[in-house]
């Protein structure tokens, strides 16, 4: 693997797993997701977390990430050519994001 499909899976990962952990997605899809896991939500935030293994792991982008990358290794283990492009567009999306940010201040 070279360097800049590192950073490119990496910056992927970050995106995936920041996706379930904070955000609502298109007709609330994450938000749906995280309410199956028990994660209640008040006016679009995060209300209530119960103990336990999946509202853990979709409260915390660092339990997250772990997970998103193990699935990011299949991905690209059964299908490289696939999962570095699907990769490809996470980590656009987190660059532009990086730049908002940065933009914003």
């Amino acid at each position: 693997m070279r360097l800049i499909d590192l950073v490119i899976y990496g910056f992927a990962t970050w995106r995936v797993a920041s996706l379930l952990v904070n955000e609502n997605g298109p007709w609330n899809l994450f938000v749906w997701l995280r309410e199956l896991t028990g994660i209640e939500h008040e006016d679009g935030e995060v209300f209530i977390i119960p103990s336990g293994f999946w509202p853990d792991l979709f409260s915390c982008v660092w339990c997250c990430s772990m997970w998103v990358a193990f699935f990011w290794l299949v991905f690209w283990m059964a299908w490289p050519w696939m999962a570095l492009r699907v990769a490809i567009m996470f980590s656009f999306s987190t660059v532009a994001i990086l730049v908002d940010k940065r933009l914003g201040e």
